[in-house]
């Protein structure tokens, strides 16, 4: 943190059930005592965060010799725990180390039944849930269903408006990400409370809390299940939510609401009129140029460019998107676009314009290319 900040340390003891173990690699069930370093200083890229546990990997130049962190990963790997680390540019990072826990005469825990708070009522109400990733999908469909609720699945939130539309009886509670390819978990829950006041809705998401918080606490109406979850833990949450007295959802930034006065199309793509900065290059060049886009929708975008490209040419487009667009927090993209359009200088002093489609697109946080 060049320019000071905050660095929070967190220590806890965490059971991991086999469910959990399942969906992750190398993770073995058990007891765990968890410790999390977060910082808000300058943050990691996807490709940056792909290679930190690597021998000889730096991004000190001269000055690091790239084995501080694959020592740290190979002591904790010999330790039988595992280690994780959540981050974004400009918004800090989180590591998480889990350590196995043992006893006081040295021997570890056997693994423990998860321990639930409370007891919840068997649940009867209606869950729209939205996910993209399918496995997460299904697996919280699954448990959700056996813990007595009807449940309604989508892949993508144009398909959660459609089951929102058709569905005659209540929608109590609006699970989703919060990022998702064609609309983010934020805009869909705004969509879908219009015309239902009384769904409650709960988010969940990768980010750290401290990642999507402003000083360290959530906007007021916002309920977050951070990932990864435990099946007790997102039985949990869910009742609580239900059971909690009817919130407002919180109020949308002031960009936002500026460009969302007209109503879109239920299926169309809204366009926002921002200038954010980008880079841009042709499939297959080494040298990124520099852009300034004029508009943008999670289809296309019109931006300002060095020079004019012939049509038909796929570039690669980094930009980063402000949370009006991205969901609860600012997040990188990069995307693989399609010259649809050029337009000519209207001055010496400006500079050209391309129109583009987006073919596909990779957020920040994750690593699956989404089809556009």
């Amino acid at each position: 943190m060049p320019h000071g900040g905050n660095l929070v340390i967190e220590t806890g003891n965490v059971s991991l059930d086999e469910t959990y173990s399942r969906s992750h690699a190398g993770v073995e069930a058990g007891d765990y005592v968890m410790i999390a370093v977060s910082d808000t200083g300058m943050g990691m890229d996807t490709e940056t965060q792909s290679h930190i546990f690597e021998p000889f990997f730096t991004t000190k130049g001269p000055r690091g010799t790239g084995l501080g962190l694959s020592t740290v990963y190979g002591i904790v790997k010999q330790s039988g725990g595992y280690i994780s680390v959540s981050s974004e540019p400009s918004k800090g990072a989180t590591f998480r180390v889990y350590l196995p826990r043992v006893s006081a005469a040295g021997e570890a825990l056997a693994p423990q039944p998860p321990a639930i708070v409370g007891e919840f009522a068997q649940g009867q109400e209606t869950i729209l849930l939205v996910e993209d990733e399918a496995t997460v999908r299904e697996l919280t469909q699954q448990y959700l269903q056996a813990q007595g609720y009807t449940v309604f699945e989508a892949a993508e939130p144009n398909t959660a408006l459609q089951i929102s539309r058709a569905h005659s009886g209540p929608i109590h509670l609006l699970l989703t990400d919060v990022i998702m390819p064609g609309m983010n978990g934020r805009e869909l829950a705004q969509r879908v409370t219009a015309s239902r006041s009384e769904t409650r809705v709960l988010y969940m998401s990768g980010y750290s809390e401290n990642t999507i918080a402003h000083n360290g606490t959530l906007d007021a109406g916002i309920n977050l299940l951070q990932k990864p979850f435990t099946l007790p833990a997102l039985r949990a949450r869910v009742r609580q939510v239900l059971e909690s007295p009817q919130p407002q959802e919180a109020a949308m930034s002031a960009g936002l609401l500026e460009v969302t006065k007209g109503k879109a199309a239920p299926f169309r793509a809204q366009r926002f009129k921002l200038n954010l900065p980008l880079k841009y290059r042709e499939i297959g060049d080494r040298d990124w140029r520099v852009g300034t886009t004029e508009n943008i929708s999670r289809s296309g975008m019109l931006f300002r460019a060095e020079e004019l490209i012939s049509p038909n040419v796929q570039l690669e487009i980094n930009l980063v998107l402000p949370p009006e667009i991205a969901g609860l927090a600012a997040t990188e993209v990069m995307c693989r676009g399609e010259v649809v359009r050029t337009v000519e200088a209207e001055s010496p002093a400006m500079s050209p314009a391309l129109a583009a489609k987006i073919l596909q697109y990779r957020f920040q946080h994750g690593s699956k290319l989404a089809e556009a």
